[in-house]
C-alpha cells in the first residue's frame, strides 16, 4: 500500500502544479509563478519515479528473503503449449496476469490495460512540459 500512497501523493502534487501553471500562465500578473509550478511538477514526477523504483527494489528484496526462509509460494508449472518463442505466454484459461517467471499472460485482457498504463503514464506526465 505504501507504493500506491506514494503514487497518489505525487500524482496529486503534479496535477495540482500543472493546473496552477495553466492558471498562472493565462493571467499576465502571475507569469512569474509559472517557473515555480513547472519546477514543482517536474520534481513530483521525478520523485514519483524514484519512489516506484525504491518500492520495487524493496519488493524484490522481500521476495528474495521469503525464498530464503522457504515461505515463498511453490511455483506452479506453466503450460508450455501456450508459451510462444519462449517469451510470449498466451492462455485465456489462466486467470493470472503474470507467470511465475515474470512473463505477462497476453490471454488476460487486463494485461493490455496494465501495459497501456505503464507505457502511457510517463508520456502523459512529461508531454505537457515538453510542449510548453
Amino acid at each position: 500500500m505504501s507504493l500506491s500512497d506514494w503514487f497518489r501523493a505525487f500524482i496529486a502534487i503534479k496535477l495540482g502544479a500543472s493546473s496552477l501553471e495553466v492558471i498562472f500562465f493565462s493571467i499576465e500578473r502571475f507569469h512569474f509563478l509559472t517557473t515555480a509550478t513547472r519546477i514543482i511538477s517536474w520534481a513530483a514526477s521525478i520523485l514519483g519515479i524514484v519512489g516506484a523504483g525504491f518500492y520495487g527494489y524493496r519488493l524484490l528484496v522481500m521476495n528474495r528473503k521469503l525464498k530464503e526462509v522457504g515461505m515463498a509460494q511453490v511455483p506452479r508449472q506453466i503450460d508450455r503449449s501456450h508459451l510462444h518463442g519462449g517469451i510470449f505466454y498466451y492462455n485465456p484459461a489462466d486467470p493470472s496476469w503474470f507467470t511465475d517467471k515474470g512473463l505477462p499472460n497476453f490471454g488476460n485482457k487486463w494485461v493490455y490495460v496494465f501495459l497501456a498504463c505503464l507505457f502511457c503514464l510517463p508520456l502523459l506526465m512529461f508531454w505537457p512540459m515538453l510542449n510548453s
